[in-house]
């Protein structure tokens, strides 16, 4: 199998993580807020605050932490670990819970 020769680098994860800014989790973000807002609405925030990242060269966490309409519907825990990778994992089975209603 091609996946019993799979090196993972865990430092070079983080500097590809770092290297977009956080705007790979920008997905978990619009799912955390959209219960709130609405799908569209979180889809539009979410994408706003990726354009002033990469306008600004921040980061995502940091731009929405700019933006107080979806910095209010987050708790200070998410917003610490809004570019966390661990978190991710946790989000993405959230998602699967809430769309098969366990």
């Amino acid at each position: 199998h091609g996946m019993d020769h799979l090196v993972v680098h865990p430092e070079r994860m983080a500097a590809n993580i770092r290297a977009t800014k956080g705007l790979v989790f920008s997905e978990r973000v619009m799912m955390q807020i959209a219960a709130a807002t609405g799908r569209d609405a979180a889809h539009a925030l979410v994408s706003e605050a990726s354009r002033i990242a990469v306008e600004r060269d921040i980061s995502l966490a940091v731009a929405i932490s700019l933006m107080p309409d979806i910095a209010e519907l987050l708790t200070p825990e998410q917003l610490a670990a809004l570019d966390a990778p661990e978190q991710y994992l946790e989000s993405a089975e959230e998602f699967r819970r809430a769309l098969l209603g366990d």
